[in-house]
């Protein structure tokens, strides 16, 4: 199931980079988390801030925009 885990993953890193939205580094931390090693079904760790981040209606909204449109891609819809 890790190809499904990464190809989620990938998908949304390009969403949020289409949506215009800072990505860390490369998006991808190597750790194995044991919430998604044993998914059966494609899931990643999505962190999209923290207390010091903007939390404004538009930024809110951005990051969400980037979350369909990664959804979309790895649906190819």
């Amino acid at each position: 199931n890790w190809q499904k885990h990464e190809k989620l993953g990938k998908s949304m890193i390009d969403g949020f980079k289409a949506s215009g939205i800072k990505i860390s580094g490369s998006g991808e931390v190597p750790i194995d988390l044991t919430q998604t090693s044993y998914s059966t079904v494609p899931s990643i760790d999505l962190e999209v801030g923290d207390r010091a981040s903007d939390h404004s209606d538009g930024a809110v909204s951005k990051i969400a925009a980037g979350i369909v449109r990664g959804i979309n891609e790895f649906y190819m819809l």
